[in-house]
């Protein structure tokens, strides 16, 4: 951790945690505070407000600031999905998202500074809540924890163009499913299997289940959320990692995928080539035919698979969390000066 500096860390409790934080405190200048936080209602705010802290400087990383938290603030937004698909909010939704929508504009426009994790998640910010550019600093996301390579078989039998992410709309998961379909209708050169891993969304996955005709419903697989080592695994043993998302502030599933030195198909919108690069073949997520002819070059082409392989390693080692974090310790120094 940066000399100079002392953290505190306020984090869920570490029973309810995807990760465990608590060697961090062994840098000497860590404190982990546990508090049940999670969400933005009332909750997180009534914490805020009994505890009446009080830092140099508070860094919120999930898109919203706290009220009732004093001095100079930072907020970490990474993307706007929650702002530009309603839909996702079920229930009182459209209350939730005049909610979360009203927090993330007050905290925009609040804070002393915002960071972001795209070029394109800046000019999304920028358009919607109209503040100035400059008060919006891009810092790219680190790889993921998957880059480990592993001994371990994967839970596919078989050849398999592999894509992980959640099942809600903007994944464009149909357009995905109806191309695969198409390219073994094309052409049966392929049997290579489609494998989907990812959190289920509302009826998202009946509605997919019931658009693959019979011919091929052994061929697709759905396996739900899986632990870091089984997506380690799939990662390396996939033939091609597809990804066709509509819309993403970031896009770390290309990253990881290209860590692990599989081909990456890729939407050509939003922040994905921000991420990908010169490594991957782009398609329009919104014309199913494009991604069946990228899947059917990339499937029949050995040298092209190469070729991804080794430009999909050289552009993964251009991200680094070491990066991430010395870029942000130079935003925390220039708040402070400032203030």
């Amino acid at each position: 951790m940066a000399d100079g500096f002392r953290f505190e860390i306020i984090a869920p409790p570490a029973d309810s945690r995807n990760w465990d934080i608590t060697h961090w405190e062994q840098q000497g200048n860590v404190k982990i505070t546990s508090a049940d936080i999670r969400g933005v209602g009332p909750r997180r705010q009534l914490y805020f407000l009994r505890h009446s802290f009080e830092y140099d400087l508070f860094h919120s990383l999930s898109s919203y600031l706290p009220l009732f938290v004093k001095g100079s603030s930072l907020v970490t937004i990474h993307d706007l999905k929650y702002v530009h698909f309603p839909s996702y909010f079920r229930g009182l939704g459209i209350l939730k998202h005049r909610y979360i929508t009203t927090m993330i504009r007050r905290s925009v426009r609040s804070a002393d500074h915002v960071l972001t994790v795209s070029n394109h998640a800046r000019s999304d910010i920028v358009a919607e809540f109209g503040v100035d550019e400059e008060q919006i600093t891009v810092i790219p996301h680190g790889p993921g924890g998957t880059q480990t390579e592993t001994n371990d078989s994967p839970p596919v039998d078989g050849s398999f163009l592999f894509f992980v992410g959640s099942l809600r709309p903007h994944k464009n998961l149909d357009t995905l499913v109806d191309a695969y379909i198409e390219l073994r209708a094309r052409t049966d050169q392929t049997a290579a299997k489609l494998v989907i891993a990812g959190a289920e969304y509302g009826d998202s996955l009946t509605e997919l289940r019931e658009q693959i005709p019979s011919s091929y419903r052994d061929d697709v697989e759905f396996l739900g959320r899986v632990d870091d080592e089984t997506l380690a695994t799939l990662y390396e043993h996939a033939t091609v990692f597809v990804y066709p998302s509509l819309y993403e502030g970031f896009g770390l599933p290309p990253l990881e995928a290209m860590a692990h030195g599989t081909p990456v198909i890729a939407s050509d919108r939003t922040s994905i080539p921000e991420v990908v690069g010169d490594a991957g073949v782009y398609i329009d997520p919104t014309n199913k035919s494009d991604l069946t002819d990228a899947l059917e070059r990339v499937l029949t082409s050995d040298s092209l698979r190469n070729h991804l392989r080794e430009q999909g390693r050289q552009r993964y080692k251009e991200f680094s969390w070491n990066r991430t974090a010395r870029e942000t310790l130079t935003v925390y120094e220039r708040i402070l000066s400032d203030t």
